[in-house]
């Protein structure tokens, strides 16, 4: 199921790194799910724009400070 959530003219991307990818649920910590949550459960349907947005932003973050954490495997070094 796909959802249009926003549309609207913009001055940039909103994620200009980011690339088709997934994002495992386990990756998105409660407290990240209570604040964007009424009832505690992530049921992003019944998110507005404005706060789908904000979600991704801050999982885009997370996702970010994960990956800069994460030690680089030897064969990464190798790769350009």
């Amino acid at each position: 199921r796909c959802v249009l959530i926003d549309f609207s003219q913009v001055d940039s991307r909103l994620f200009p790194s980011w690339e088709m990818n997934f994002v495992a649920f386990n990756g998105v910590n409660n407290q990240m799910v209570r604040k964007y949550s009424e009832n505690g459960l992530f049921q992003p349907y019944d998110f507005s724009a404005s706060q789908a947005i904000d979600f991704l932003r801050e999982v885009a973050r997370q996702v970010q400070l994960d990956a800069s954490e994460k030690p680089k495997s030897l064969l990464s070094w190798f790769k350009s």
